[in-house]
């Protein structure tokens, strides 16, 4: 789970998920104050899931068995969670659950108000130089 995602109330829906012979999955994503964006990014998502591609802002989640035969996630700096799914997907049955996981603001508020798009832009007169210039 990415730190700008609160998780589902989850619990049941793993439980059930497990009892019906999955071996891990994700949940669905939800962008509330995505606006456009969000709206269409919500849409696409299961299509990209039928597919075998979610990532870790969808809640991953996995039996610990699996976890262990898939070697866990890679050491790798980047897009571990895409090598996890993979290996995940190819160990068994997947689920999709409603959840949902949401997109949150970063901690410690550090989104801007504003889109980039409508923020004002800074003023051209007052420009940034090197005093040992």
């Amino acid at each position: 789970m990415h730190a700008d995602v609160a998780p589902p109330d989850a619990a049941l829906q793993i439980r059930d998920a497990v009892e019906r012979g999955r071996v891990g999955g994700n949940f669905r994503l939800r962008y509330p104050e995505g606006g456009a964006l969000g709206c269409w990014l919500e849409a696409l998502a299961p299509f990209y899931r039928r597919l075998g591609r979610y990532y870790g802002d969808s809640g991953i989640f996995v039996r610990r068995d699996v976890y262990e035969r898939v070697s866990g996630f890679p050491d790798i700096p980047v897009m571990e969670n895409m090598v996890f799914v993979r290996r995940m997907e190819g160990a068994g049955k997947t689920a999709y659950l409603p959840g949902p996981s949401e997109f949150i603001a970063p901690l410690g508020g550090a989104a801007p108000a504003q889109p980039r798009r409508t923020r004002p832009r800074p003023d051209p007169r007052y420009r940034f130089s090197d005093p040992a210039a």
